[in-house]
């Protein structure tokens, strides 16, 4: 199903999840934490603090997909956030004939790439009936759209 970031081993845990989660320990990764469990559980923490930070940096600067994708505003700069806000606003501004238009298809493409989401690619496309896996519903509408 995924992956546990665990600070520190834990054999019930590990047994627990075993053949649903891989568990991954950072006192198993890396360099030994100071002595002292009470600094090595802090040490271990700030690390994984850390590695959390550079995983949302690297996704926010590499790849656009989760823009849109409500699901991972957190990650999000402020001034990605008030991009995304105003992209919403602008969708949500949007007649039927506009929406029709071969230039709009285009823009609708991009949209898609950075993470509209199922509700309103329903909405735009007029189309409540798609259905399924978000990629499955992305591949269905860009599909649909016609190409240039």
């Amino acid at each position: 199903l995924g992956t546990v970031l665990s600070l520190q081993a834990d054999p019930t845990l590990d047994s627990l999840w075993e053949g649903l989660l891989q568990v991954t320990c950072l006192d198993r990764l890396g360099p030994p934490a100071p002595r002292g469990e009470r600094d090595a559980l802090a040490w271990y923490a700030r690390n994984l603090e850390i590695f959390l930070d550079h995983v949302a940096s690297a996704v926010e600067k590499t790849r656009c997909r989760i823009l849109l994708n409500p699901k991972y505003t957190a990650l999000l700069s402020p001034r990605s956030i008030a991009l995304a806000e105003r992209l919403h606003a602008f969708l949500g501004s949007l007649d039927e004939e506009s929406k029709r238009s071969g230039a709009f298809q285009q823009i609708q493409h991009l949209l898609l790439d950075m993470g509209l989401h199922s509700e309103e690619t329903q909405y735009l496309m007029a189309q409540p009936s798609i259905g399924a896996s978000y990629r499955r519903r992305r591949t269905e509408v860009q599909n649909e759209l016609p190409s240039h």
